[in-house]
Parts: structure tokens; C-alpha cells; sequence
């Protein structure tokens, strides 16, 4: 969730009463910490940290402020000196479940596994009937390979909360790219759909599978369901473009394809895509350019070098007619994806890992998307053994 930003004078008005406190008595480590938390919503990071700093050499037991701090310094990705504090905070409450967890998640963007794992197995023993802390290091089996246990845990996600749609789309996709369960992938994908119609990647996903199955007119229902929810995904648009293509339709897909490129212009997929388009279309310059590009970006693309190569050979030649359908590296390239998202809307694909963060997604729309799980708390709001999800106090 973003830090709220203040109105100006909002701001203004509060940050000159605390430093009219602060000018009284400048060590007071419960004002510090407050203008630090305004600090964060203007976000203002390294002024945040200092103020959370100041109150910690004040109070160095201020488990409210070492908390603040280890968050906005994950804000600010500065992932080593976040996990010192969440470390010292696991020293003084070695039972705060959230603490835990935030670590373990630390340790996944990390790539330190081991520890993720650990991590998120103690949050896990504390508090056994968290759904997310199951989604959560299933995302990090699955960053290590280990598929089954990250099925296993999907599937225990789904059992404590048959209505988490992340559980279903998780699991969805290590079926789909890992275990290649094709069918039960699909049936998690319509599921997650169905409980979270407003989750842009399921319908991509799902909308990939349907491309690879030849059910084209599906996939660009699909996938014009999730260009509608994320319309500035470069990956979305390029699939709609592709499946446009693929159903007879390319040249209503031109507009997104161009989309694509404008805010990816260094995606080789992308100007495949377009050159197909315009192959098929009978612009053989212009698909010459794109596909002449897409090589230029990666000569590793084979399929679009034999595409080139058939767009450049004499009619007739060798009984070959100059026919498009689309080059392997469109057809796979696209509508296979291969990267997870960890938040939000994360998807593909073309130059992205496959590694998912354990990073607290909350469903659009549920009780825990409207809370604030990442920001930092003013001293009024009580101690840092608050629910994680608490909002922060006004």
C-alpha cells in the first residue's frame, strides 16, 4: 500500500507543531518518532530514518521506532539494514509473529531461501491459521524449486480461506509452468477469477492458456479483461495484440501493440509481434523493420529470423508461399509466461525472473487492502505489537 500523502498545509501545520515540541526538548524519542512518521507519508525516507534513529539513541529499547525504521528502510530497499532491525526487534519479542514474517520476506527478495523458509516456518508456528504466511512460503518454495511443498502450502491457504483468490492464482501458476497440470491450472485460474474479478493477472494467465489451446476467441476475451484492469502493462498489451492476431483480428490489435513497444521499446517479442501484424497485413517494409529489429534486440530469436527470412525469398520459391500465422517466438514467447507477480499486478515474462516475493499481497477490494500492512505507527497508536494491519494513527 503507497504512504498516504498529506495536504500541504496539513503537513505543514503538523510537522511545525512537532518541531516546535522537538525545540523544547529535542531528545524526546516519542516526538521523534511521530515526525519521522510524517516524514514517511511525504515520503521523505531518509529524513524518516534519521528522526526513527535519533529516538532509538534516545530510548535504545524503543521497540515502536527500531520497527518504523526497519519499514521505511525496506521502503527504501535497503534490505540488509532492515533485516538488522527486525533482527533486534526478534531479540526483544521473539514471539511477535510479524516480525517474523517481515524478515522471512526480507531474506526472499534476498534470494536467501533458507532463511525465508525458517523464517516464515517459526511465523507459521506461532500462528498456525494465517493463510497469507502459507501463500507466502509457498512463493518461496517455488523461488527453490520446490514445487510440491509450494503446492502443498497453496492448497493449505486455500483450506483455511477458501476465498483467497491469491492462494488459487499461486497455485495456478506452478501448476501451469512447473508441474504442468494443465487442467487443474485452468480450474484455479477460473476460480481466482471468480472470487477476484478485478486481479488482472488471472485473466492474463488464463488468457495465455487459452492462446496456447487455439481457443482464440477466449483469450481475447481474457485478455481484454485485463487490459481493461491494467491498460499501461506492457505484457497485456502485447498479448491482446498477439491473440488479435492469432483469432484474424491483427490489425485491431495494432494500437496496443504499439503501446507496448512505446513503453518497452527494447522488447524483441514486441516487435515481433507488430512485424507479424504487419506481414500478415501485406506492409512487407514495415514488417522487415520489426522483424529485422527484433533480431537486433535478440539474434538468439530463431523463429523470427526464419519469419524474416520467408518475408525476403521470392514468391513461389522452393513451392513456399510468403504466409503468416505468426513466428514461434510470438506464438511461445507471448503466450507463455514465465515470471509470477509478488503484489500487485506482476506477470511475465519477457526478461523478468521467475523468483515471486513474499511480500503480504492483500486482495483488491478485502478488509486488509484498506489497512495500511507496510507504514510506519506515531507513538499514540500503541506499541509495535499491534495488529501489522493496523492504520496508522492520525
Amino acid at each position: 500500500m503507497p504512504p498516504v500523502r498529506l495536504a500541504q498545509g496539513k503537513a505543514n501545520t503538523a510537522l511545525d507543531r512537532l518541531n516546535a515540541q522537538l525545540a523544547g526538548d529535542p531528545n524526546n524519542p516519542k516526538v521523534l518518532n511521530d515526525r519521522g512518521v510524517h516524514y514517511y507519508k511525504l515520503r521523505r525516507y531518509q529524513d524518516a530514518v534519521n528522526d526513527f534513529s535519533a529516538a532509538i539513541r534516545s530510548n535504545s529499547s524503543y521497540e515502536l521506532a527500531i520497527y518504523n525504521r526497519a519499514l521505511t528502510y525496506a521502503r527504501m530497499r535497503q534490505r540488509a539494514a532492515a533485516i538488522q532491525d527486525y533482527s533486534q526487534l526478534l531479540r526483544m519479542k521473539p514471539t511477535t509473529v510479524k516480525y517474523w514474517a517481515a524478515r522471512g520476506a526480507l531474506y526472499n527478495h534476498e534470494r536467501n531461501y533458507s532463511n525465508a523458509l525458517s523464517d516464515y516456518g517459526k511465523a507459521i508456528s506461532l500462528k498456525a491459521d494465517n493463510a497469507n504466511y502459507y501463500v507466502q512460503r509457498g512463493n518461496i518454495y517455488m523461488n527453490s524449486r520446490d514445487d510440491t511443498r509450494a503446492i502443498e502450502d497453496f492448497t493449505k491457504a486455500i483450506q483455511i480461506n477458501p476465498k483467497y483468490a491469491y492462494a488459487y492464482y499461486s497455485r495456478a501458476w506452478v501448476r501451469r509452468t512447473r508441474t504442468r497440470e494443465l487442467d487443474l491450472a485452468l480450474v484455479d485460474y477460473t476460480k481466482a477469477i471468480e472470487l477476484n474479478p478485478k486481479f488482472a493477472s488471472s485473466w492474463f494467465e488464463r488468457g495465455g492458456m487459452y492462446l496456447r489451446q487455439e481457443k482464440f476467441d477466449q483469450a481475447v476475451a481474457d485478455l481484454t479483461k485485463a487490459i481493461g484492469i491494467s491498460p499501461n502493462s506492457p505484457d497485456f498489451l502485447n498479448l491482446y495484440a498477439w491473440s488479435l492476431f492469432k483469432a484474424g483480428r491483427g490489425q485491431e490489435g495494432m494500437e496496443s501493440v504499439n503501446k507496448a513497444i512505446k513503453l518497452r521499446p527494447r522488447s524483441a517479442a514486441f516487435r515481433d509481434t507488430r512485424g507479424n501484424i504487419h506481414a500478415a497485413a501485406g506492409r512487407v517494409k514495415l514488417a522487415r523493420v520489426d522483424f529485422e529489429e527484433a533480431l537486433r534486440l535478440d539474434p538468439k530469436l530463431t523463429a523470427t529470423r526464419a519469419a524474416l527470412a520467408r518475408l525476403t525469398s521470392p514468391p513461389g520459391q522452393s513451392g513456399e508461399r510468403r504466409s503468416f500465422s505468426g513466428s514461434a517466438e510470438s506464438g511461445q514467447a507471448k503466450s507463455t509466461t514465465s515470471g509470477a507477480p509478488a503484489t500487485t499486478d506482476a506477470s511475465n515474462r519477457e526478461g523478468s525472473s521467475s523468483r515471486r516475493y513474499a511480500t503480504g499481497y492483500k486482495e483488491t477490494g478485502s478488509a486488509s487492502s484498506k489497512r495500511g500492512a507496510s507504514e510506519p505507527y506515531e507513538a499514540k497508536s500503541g506499541p509495535a505489537a499491534n495488529d501489522p494491519s493496523a492504520p496508522i494513527a492520525q
